[in-house]
């Protein structure tokens, strides 16, 4: 185990005081323009700053550490996933429960096919991180969707009403809705994929060439990745729109029963 002195040496102060001063660009814009942002600027800024700093301590002995450790981590990564995916949720049937759910199911499986094809090494280093970004991509896909169900429920509302009087079934009436916030949850993670490569080298892929890795091996890594990532966010979307839907059906009509 390191000690605090070495692992303070390890820090880039240098790179974190550049980092601060490239944010100053926006910052001064929000201010000039009067956007009011600067202040939600300065606050996720310093609260990504602390969240980074802390989960490389955290990482350090955990890599060390027995798999159901490492294990436990990957599932604390979930429950705080499911949690910032609940904001977005307020207002909708238990956000909660269900981003949890479909995060664990989603990501459970993705990283399941992975490790059993040999695709994935079992090291710590490498399982955490890539699930780490399966988990953030699928919960702000999570949020997304929860922000548009509650905008497509009220909007089609009375088309899916007007749809069951003229004798169509329940779940026949909200498919329309449903097709609608799940493809507009998805877009912005298929979008990414169209500057792959082209306009955009990701993290993966850059961080690999640095340490001397070759472009071709990178490459294929970050494909795996990538769409690793679309098959996760698809996944845990679909379970949430058949999950809300159902939930938010109910409670708009305890009267009637899901098909």
């Amino acid at each position: 185990m390191e000690s605090i002195f070495e692992i303070i040496h390890e820090i880039r102060f240098d790179h974190w005081g550049v980092a601060y001063l490239v944010l100053m660009f926006p910052i001064v814009i929000s201010v000039h323009y009067q956007l009011h942002l600067h202040k939600e600027l300065i606050n996720v800024s310093l609260r990504a700053t602390i969240q980074l700093i802390f989960i490389g301590l955290v990482l350090l002995p955990v890599f060390e550490s027995h798999w159901s450790i490492q294990l436990l981590l990957i599932i604390v990564m979930m429950v705080l996933g499911a949690m910032v995916a609940r904001e977005r949720g307020k207002g909708l049937p238990a956000p909660f429960l269900t981003s949890l759910a479909s995060l664990m199911l989603s990501v459970g499986m993705i990283l399941a096919v992975f490790i059993l094809t040999g695709a994935l090494e079992t090291f710590p280093n490498v399982v955490i991180p890539i699930g780490g970004m399966l988990i953030g991509n699928s919960s702000r896909t999570i949020s997304l969707l929860y922000h548009k169900t509650r905008v497509d429920f009220e909007m089609f509302q009375p088309m899916m009403e007007a749809m069951m009087l003229d004798g169509s079934d329940y779940y026949e009436a909200m498919q329309y809705p449903m097709q609608t916030t799940l493809k507009n949850a998805l877009v912005p993670r298929i979008d990414a994929l169209k500057t792959l490569g082209i306009v955009h080298i990701p993290g993966a892929m850059a961080g690999m060439m640095m340490a001397g890795a070759s472009p071709l091996e990178a490459a294929g890594y970050q494909i795996l990745i990538f769409f690793g990532i679309i098959s996760t966010a698809s996944l845990a979307a679909i379970i949430t729109n058949r999950r809300v839907y159902k939930q938010l059906f109910q409670r708009t009509y305890p009267h009637l029963s899901w098909a």
